[in-house]
Parts: structure tokens; sequence; C-alpha cells
């Protein structure tokens, strides 16, 4: 069986954000792959079929993306003119119904989102029923212990997690 199809497997992730990020899902909420890339494609590809011709992101925008963004038509536009980290970020995001896609950590800098930002998003996402799609391809990777993610608390039913253990577990290197 695909690695999709392993239950084993999709309760010990569950698990596992259980433990690490004190999030319930249940394991029909886990959907394992074989790598990020093609997990960007299938969100840019449902996105594309749902009829949406915008999608909204947090700065910057994975250069994978942007790439799916064009071949499918659909245009993407930022909610500020700078990364999150920086001190003269403002977050404006839109005032209706929208897709937001973020990648946490930013992958060239190695920084998470705030988790005030993150607060503001699950905010919008209560107000709207605004869906966010999180690029946390680099989560998990904080040797340091920090955790949990904070990723985890945006509005669960209104938010896709895009985790790549590859990234996590450094196989990425090896490969």
């Amino acid at each position: 069986a695909g690695v999709d199809l392993d239950r084993s497997l999709r309760i010990k992730i569950a698990e596992f954000h259980s433990r690490y990020d004190g999030v319930s899902y249940s394991p029909e909420q886990i959907i394992p792959g074989g790598g990020s890339s093609s997990f960007l494609a299938t969100i840019c590809t449902w996105m594309a079929l749902s009829g949406y011709k915008t999608v909204y992101y947090l700065p910057p925008l994975y250069y994978k993306l942007g790439y799916f963004f064009r071949r499918f038509g659909i245009q993407p536009i930022p909610v500020s003119n700078h990364h999150a980290f920086q001190p003269e970020f403002h977050l404006n995001l839109p005032q209706h119904k929208a897709i937001l896609v973020l990648s946490d950590p930013l992958w060239y800098a190695g920084r998470r989102v705030p988790t005030s930002v993150l607060e503001q998003i699950k905010q919008w996402q209560l107000d709207t029923g605004s869906i966010v799609f999180v690029d946390g391809t680099f989560q998990y990777m904080g040797w340091n212990g920090i955790g949990p993610e904070a990723s985890a608390t945006l509005a669960m039913d209104q938010t896709l997690r895009l985790i790549s253990p590859t990234k996590y577990l450094a196989l990425h290197g090896y490969r």
C-alpha cells in the first residue's frame, strides 16, 4: 500500500502533533506523501479547480508556489510589503473570505513567523471564514528544543499545514 494508506503511520503522526504541539488531529486529517513539491502542486491544482483567481500571501512567496500560480493563472497578492520578522512589518489582510499562503519558517532566513502575527491571522480566519495554507516544509527543525510550532494554533478546520519530515530529519542533505 502507498504511504498515504498506512493508517498506523497516520496515527503515529497524529500522536506526534498531540505530544509536541498540543493539538488533536484525527488520522483522517493526516495525509502522508512522498514530498513537499507534490503537495504544493496539489494545493495549487485544488485552488485552480475551485475557481480561485487570486490568493493572498505573507511575503516572501516561495518560488515553487509562484511558478504554480503562474501556470494556473492565479494572481498572488502580498498582505505586507515586509517580512513578518522585520520591524516595519504591517499585516493588511483582506476583509473577505480568501486563501492566505505563508511559509513558516521563512526558509531563507530561518526565522519563524512571530506568534503575534499568527494570532492576528487566526482571528482573521475566524472573522472571515478564510483558509490558510502553511508551507511548513522546514518546521520542526529547531534543534534547540523550542516548540511547539505556533502555526498549529491556527483555526484547525480552516488550515492546511505542509510539513516535510525529510527536512526535519535532514534527509534532504543525505539524498
